[in-house]
């Protein structure tokens, strides 16, 4: 990573600009490592990371760790989140759009089949497994979304308090 690091960046956008020497203090993190992090020189292991997002508190670092640094989260293709640790909005509906279109092209009348009998036989198979991918990717464009809103950003209609979907 370069000096301008997701690390760095969120440290920079706190109030009053904490120092390294700060973030030291309250994270317990030796400030040799956190320059190293902020360098990328290092990755952060999980508990230093985890001190970190309390600290900034920003949910958002962790899931960048995990979209771009981990992995595990590279091989399960996570929705990524870009270097201020933002999902966005668009990419976020497109791929919801794209699952939505893929299972109005589902014939209903064929899950109906399915589901009747309460087992998947062979000729059901490729149909279930088509459904099962596309309720997938609308699952977690669906949990990116939710997480948007969980990290502040407002959508501009107020959301009722006891939803029941």
């Amino acid at each position: 990573m370069s000096e301008d690091s997701v690390y760095r960046c969120i440290r920079k956008k706190q109030e009053g600009k904490p120092s390294i020497d700060e973030i030291s203090i309250k994270t317990g993190i030796p400030k040799d490592t956190l320059g190293d992090i902020e360098r990328g020189s290092k990755i952060p292991n999980l508990n230093d990371l985890t001190e970190l997002s309390k600290v900034y508190e920003c949910k958002r670092l962790c899931r960048w760790f995990c979209s771009n640094e981990c992995p595990v989260g590279k091989h399960l293709n996570l929705i990524k989140v870009d270097g201020n640790g933002e999902e966005h909005l668009g990419l976020i509906m497109l791929s919801i759009i794209d699952g939505l279109n893929k299972l109005n092209k589902i014939d209903l009348q064929r899950l109906a089949e399915i589901a009747q009998d309460g087992v998947i036989d062979e000729t059901e198979a490729d149909d279930f497994v088509q459904l099962k991918k596309t309720l997938k990717k609308i699952s977690k464009a669906y949990g990116a979304l939710m997480r948007w809103e969980e990290d502040g950003n407002q959508i501009g209609v107020p959301v009722p308090e006891n939803e029941d979907d």
